[in-house]
């Protein structure tokens, strides 16, 4: 029997069969597994066209990776050959197949633990727990191989402890970077409303008539209360103190999310992201298909942040199987608020809104500042306006030196000028103004306490509140503070602008203290103030996906039934109801322009140098 085995009459020559079976099982069988995955987690419309075009790419994806851990098998095949040969004649098969399958749990967990994928982000630099994280990758996918392939001993209970040791070091692993990624995620902003109160007392008498002014949202992405707290503290935010102490405010869940598009997408339209579809900058299209698989997390956003399977179908070559497509507003599925006021013959004057190009008009402006005005009508309805506002793009981006902080600083400047001059021409019902400034700045400063170091010690991981709040104090004259400064001067311009006006100032997600960036999803802010706002009370329990409905309320405009948010009427004195419809699906509006199908050169340098795309 022995005979009709080559690999066994001679253990050291090369077990070429052996090898390719076990590298197309492994494929294979995680091929069939991914589009599993991919398809419980995404609307299938091309049939079973489209399910073979995920599973020959998701094949090719990993069939590609696993070549890495086959070569290297046969390197050290002639160390090991005698050993795992004479325990079995299926011995070659199962040291292949346990090689491959080590390195794909290796891949796995690396692309999951945070910490551990930090020594390659943009901001490279590496923590203790991402020390650890990296020698329990090792050490996991060292137990698969050596239990695998029966090098630990040939008995069934010495591999079983190896696989078992395995799988309790991968669970610590990811136990431990959930811990590190959700440090001081909730921050209890009750305290930054008692300082504010304190610097403005405000009048706690409800108003005698509804107000007059207009409804102005404001989105500031990356907005985060451990930073307001203190330098409210410090009298360095006048107008948020102010916003804070004449109104309420709490945090904002954003459902434990932290990557902007789908977030925003939320704000905007009152749906979760499976319902309105928008799930990044980018999505894959199957070639076969000609359908998009938009959402690559499979793991939630907790874990595919920025991660994963996204970042390799991104860099590998697709070989025709798949490309990848800038999301536009053709990928939304439900209307976004400026689509049902203007159904509703309300005014709305929008800015920069994320993820929306191209624009559909509506009854007033919309305006994508970010773009230059040789887009026309893509990024401006009307198309009247690419003239109004004529600058191009802003391409240094923010990360090491004044000059261009300050350039972008005096360029958020000019588009509140901009669109405040909007708000007034076009009497808004409803004014939206969304900046990615503060995000953009603490991305690219947000390791000012270690600055150009590879190795971070325990600061400012750990610390508490009033240790965290200090630490800021210290460092107010950096970059990733003055940046709120910045903000809370034009936030007063258009405070000073529309005095009658009731304002929501809203953030998708907070930062962490531990040098993670926003990691662990941490809630964001919430803030109203105006005529008919109650005056210092704390907001909770609101998430993202009661915005719209808020606004809508307002305006007095019937809610749909579909939406699954509620109006946050425990702000306001009185109370409106506005009535339901069942829903938004016939809402009236112009037919949209051409698809988008890249990014400018900018848009998309922006959004690698932060990490966001590849």
């Amino acid at each position: 029997m022995e005979s009709q085995s080559g690999h066994q009459k001679d253990p050291q020559a090369w077990p070429l069969t052996p090898a390719f079976t076990a590298w197309v099982m492994v494929s294979g069988s995680l091929a069939v597994l991914l589009t599993s995955l991919l398809l419980r987690i995404n609307t299938n419309d091309g049939g079973i066209t489209h399910v073979v075009g995920i599973f020959v790419s998701m094949f090719w994806v990993v069939g590609a990776l696993s070549v890495v851990p086959l070569l290297a098998s046969f390197v050290v095949w002639p160390l090991f050959a005698r050993r795992v040969s004479a325990g079995s004649r299926s011995g070659a098969f199962a040291y292949f197949l346990s090689a491959v399958l080590a390195f794909n749990v290796a891949w796995i967990l690396w692309n999951h633990l945070q910490m551990a994928h930090q020594i390659v982000s943009v901001r490279a630099f590496i923590t203790m727990t991402g020390i650890v994280e990296i020698v329990a990758i090792a050490l996991v996918a060292l137990l698969i191989w050596l239990s695998g392939a029966r090098i630990l001993g040939p008995r069934g209970s010495t591999r079983l402890i190896g696989l078992g040791t395995a799988l309790a070091i991968a669970t610590f692993a990811l136990m431990l970077d959930a811990k590190e990624s959700t440090d001081h995620r909730v921050f209890p902003h009750a305290a930054a409303v008692a300082e504010a109160r304190e610097r403005a007392q405000p009048s706690m008498t409800p108003p005698h008539s509804h107000p007059t002014g207009p409804l102005i949202l404001i989105g500031i992405d990356g907005l985060s209360w451990p930073e307001v707290h203190s330098l409210v503290q410090q009298g360095k935010l006048p107008t948020l103190a102010k916003l804070v102490a004449s109104g309420t405010s709490g945090s904002l869940s954003n459902g434990n999310q932290s990557f902007s598009p789908p977030i925003w997408t939320t704000i905007y339209t009152g749906r979760k992201k499976e319902v309105h579809g928008i799930h990044g900058y980018r999505r894959v299209v199957v070639s076969a298909s000609g359908e998009p698989v938009p959402n690559l997390r499979m793991l939630g956003d907790y874990f595919d942040v920025f991660y994963g399977l996204q970042h390799i179908l991104q860099r590998l070559p697709s070989l025709g199987l798949w490309s990848i497509e800038t999301v536009s507003s053709h990928d939304r599925r439900t209307p976004p608020i400026w689509d049902v006021v203007s159904s509703y013959k309300k005014r709305v004057v929008v800015a920069n809104p994320l993820v929306s190009l191209p624009l559909s008009p509506v009854n007033g402006a919309i305006v994508s500042l970010d773009h230059s005005w040789k887009r026309g009508p893509v990024a401006y309805q009307p198309e009247s306006l690419a003239a109004d506002w004529g600058k191009l793009p802003l391409k240094d981006l923010i990360q090491d030196d004044d000059e261009t902080f300050d350039a972008h600083a005096d360029r958020l400047a000019e588009e509140v000028t901009f669109i405040l001059d909007l708000f007034r021409t076009h009497e808004v019902d409803l004014g939206i103004f969304y900046t990615h400034f503060l995000d953009s700045v603490s991305h690219f400063n947000w390791d000012f306490y270690a600055r150009d170091k590879f190795f971070l010690g325990d600061l400012p991981s750990g610390l508490s509140n009033d240790e965290w709040a200090k630490v800021i104090e210290e460092n107010a004259a950096d970059r990733a503070f003055r940046c709120y400064k910045i903000v809370d001067e034009q936030l007063r311009r258009f405070v000073d602008a529309f005095p009658n006006a009731t304002f929501l100032v809203v953030s998708d997600h907070g930062w962490t203290y531990s040098g993670y960036e926003h990691f662990g999803s941490p809630d964001g802010v919430i803030i109203a103030s105006g005529p008919d706002v109650r005056r210092g009370q704390v907001i909770v329990g609101a998430t993202i996906e009661d915005i719209m409905p808020t606004l809508i309320s307002r305006l007095q405009i019937p809610l749909s039934r579909e939406l699954t948010g509620k109006p946050l009427n425990e702000l306001f004195f009185d109370q409106v109801d506005s009535g339901f419809v069942a829903s938004y699906n016939d809402w009236s509006v112009e037919p949209q322009q051409q698809r988008i199908e890249a990014v400018d050169d900018e848009d998309a340098e922006r959004l690698r140098a932060i990490g966001y795309i590849e």
